[in-house]
């Protein structure tokens, strides 16, 4: 009997405990319950809030671009997008716009963009920095039908003026040049390689600043400010230079130096080059040959200079 009672007494202090621990557990269990809803309920209002709400929609564009680019239009596209839908969420939150999508598109419009820069001004303002592209270079793709590489025919004449493109300094092509184009210092190239399309490279950077030092050192060094390029089918590059006593009102240089491309009365020179070659070998040369053996005056009857060659020649 007593171990009965011994065998009763224990098991009761067992079950005690284990009461205590049930009722702990399934208080734990409403609390987690109550913070999961909690958490829940705070997680929606703030997606509401972030994503709905009227405060962080974007409703003022400021544009800031250079004057050849049309900052309405420009503006136009960039509300356009902001107002379509994302799945179920509109475009223009001021955190979740997708910006960098408007600049592709921007510069797929306008070629003439180079960057785009955004800045978000709390609570619902963008401010828009447009860059335009510098026109580093002049090419003329030659059509295969014509007979000349004359600069003066070709621009005179008026011949394919589509041919005729800018590009910038990192050589990609962004506009038809137009007449005025013609009128601002930069490197002019007539190209016999096939004709390149808006976006696309002109040529290879080593051939671009073979370019711009022979055209630097020709104007710096000896104020032969009147050169351009012509770039033959066979990869020969050939640099003309044109002197002259007066100059024709056409085409006024924007550093104030005598025009000569369109003068009545000029002479005109060749320098071949290899582009193949070592460029700093080959201004070397030329520059010696300006300098120590071909005087200003010798110029006048001067036909051409071949750096072609470990030797240079001339005639």
């Amino acid at each position: 009997m007593l171990r009965k009672n011994r065998k009763l007494l224990h098991t009761t202090k067992n079950i005690r405990p284990r009461k205590k621990i049930r009722r702990y557990i399934d208080l734990k269990k409403r609390q987690r319950k109550k913070r999961i809803i909690l958490f829940s309920v705070a997680l929606i209002i703030f997606f509401y809030w972030m994503f709905f709400s009227p405060v962080w929609q974007i409703k003022h564009i400021q544009i800031n671009c250079p004057d050849f680019l049309p900052s309405a239009e420009i503006k136009n596209i960039i509300s356009s997008q902001l107002n379509q839908k994302k799945f179920f969420i509109k475009n223009n939150n001021i955190f979740w716009a997708d910006l960098p999508k408007i600049e592709r598109i921007l510069k797929k419009e306008f070629p003439s963009i180079g960057e785009v820069k955004f800045k978000r001004i709390f609570f619902n303002t963008v401010l828009v920095n447009v860059r335009g592209r510098v026109a580093q270079s002049l090419w003329c793709f030659l059509d295969p039908e014509q007979q000349t590489d004359s600069l003066e025919q070709i621009v005179t004449q008026n011949n394919s003026p589509a041919n005729c493109f800018l590009a910038d300094e990192q050589r990609i092509i962004f506009a038809i040049a137009q007449k005025e184009d013609w009128q601002q210092n930069k490197i002019i190239v007539l190209s016999e390689q096939p004709k390149k399309e808006i976006f696309q490279n002109v040529c290879a950077a080593d051939l671009m600043t073979r370019m711009q030092e022979t055209k630097q050192l020709l104007s710096e060094k000896f104020n032969l400010h009147n050169s351009y390029f012509v770039e033959k089918k066979n990869g020969l590059l050939i640099a003309r230079v044109i002197e002259c006593e007066q100059a024709n009102e056409f085409n006024t240089n924007i550093s104030g130096a005598k025009n000569c491309f369109f003068a009545v009365k000029q002479k005109v020179w060749e320098i071949y080059f290899n582009p193949a070659n070592d460029l700093s070998l080959d201004l070397t040369k030329l520059r010696l040959l300006l300098e120590k053996v071909i005087s200003s005056e010798q110029r006048k009857n001067l036909q051409y200079i071949d750096l072609r060659f470990q030797k240079a020649y001339y005639k």
